[in-house]
């Protein structure tokens, strides 16, 4: 289920931001076992809904 959620996110993104985050993710995760560091914790992820369709959403308002 929770890959599903992953990769259903990932499938409307256009900006590619959904995929930078995870790829930054990782890549702090493979930094911290590199160093020795069995445990890791993640403080915070940012809310991206709606960071695809910003253009459009910005059009209708332009409009009405």
């Amino acid at each position: 289920m929770r890959g599903d959620r992953s990769r259903h996110a990932a499938e409307g993104a256009g900006t590619g931001y959904y995929e930078r985050l995870i790829s930054c993710i990782e890549g702090h995760v493979e930094a911290a076992r590199a160093a020795g560091h069995t445990e890791i914790q993640v403080a915070g992820i940012p809310f991206l809904q709606g960071e695809n369709d910003y253009d459009r959403a910005h059009l209708v308002k332009t409009i009405w």
